[in-house]
């Protein structure tokens, strides 16, 4: 199989599994299960950075045990929200080689603890937008450190526009 195909029949997967439903918590269980198999993946969170609490605020998390709506909020440093504030530009994905090795990972580990183990990963944070409004970001959650790559970073940059939507 091609590289193109292979894209396209990824796009094409995922784009069908989110939109097969309006049950939203049915729609990423389906999602979650496509993505496993085209990327290393064991959980995904849905997140915005929230200035006015200095925090991030953790709504939505998606695993292999099941989809969890949650309302935590994660406490972060100034240095944290500075990197926050900068990552907040539409549509900017970002690759983090290792959880342990980063405050923000870190404190999400720590908040999610009782959904996944808090082990040494990689994430890949994707911002999910419409316009110049962002709507969350999803993280990836991997399987070990150093586990994405900028081919998983292409493989997310076309889902983008239907992921938001």
């Amino acid at each position: 199989m091609n590289y193109q195909t292979r894209d396209f029949d990824f796009y094409q997967e995922v784009t069908l599994a989110i939109t097969s439903t309006l049950d939203l918590e049915l729609a990423w269980e389906r999602t979650f299960s496509v993505l496993q198999k085209y990327l290393p993946l064991t959980a995904i969170s849905f997140h915005e950075y929230r200035e006015d609490l200095g925090s991030l605020k953790i709504y939505f998390l998606c695993t292999p045990a099941g989809s969890f709506a949650l309302d935590l909020l994660v406490p972060l440093t100034e240095k944290e929200a500075g990197k926050m504030n900068f990552l907040r530009r539409p549509r900017v994905q970002h690759i983090v080689d290792h959880n342990h090795a980063e405050d923000v990972g870190i404190s999400i580990s720590r908040a999610l603890h009782d959904y996944v183990p808090d082990t040494p990963r990689g994430h890949m944070v994707n911002m999910l937008s419409i316009g110049d409004d962002i709507l969350t970001n999803m993280s990836l959650f991997g399987d070990v450190p150093n586990c994405y790559t900028q081919e998983h970073l292409h493989m997310m940059q076309v889902l983008l526009s239907p992921l938001s939507l």
